[in-house]
């Protein structure tokens, strides 16, 4: 694990990156466990955002992230297209109602 996290440390990436698959959202499958699972999918359960089973999301989000975590995830909302990273912060602004206005 500490050279993975040296190599992403190098690399400028988040070690994430380096585990796994790029590709188009909801295009690509990986093999995973016993199956398939979406490129996507497989990004949600890694950043603690959503199980791959049907288990209770709420119960995987404490389970996965530090409770002091707040994530700014660009997958949280179903159904639309990508955020481009510059219009990230007054998307989620947005959606969010923050008015902060920082990242």
């Amino acid at each position: 694990m500490d050279d993975l996290m040296a190599l992403a440390l190098v690399l400028r990436a988040s070690p994430l990156a380096l585990l796994l698959p790029h590709g188009n959202q909801g295009d690509a499958s990986s093999e995973f466990g016993n199956g398939e699972v979406r490129n996507d999918e497989l990004w949600q359960w890694a950043i603690g955002e959503r199980p791959l089973d049907d288990d209770d999301t709420r119960r995987f989000q404490a389970a996965s992230l530090p409770a002091w975590l707040e994530v700014r995830s660009l997958t949280m909302s179903i159904g639309r297209g990508a955020v481009p990273i510059g219009e990230f912060d007054q998307w989620w602004n947005t959606k969010t109602g923050d008015s902060r206005g920082d990242s």
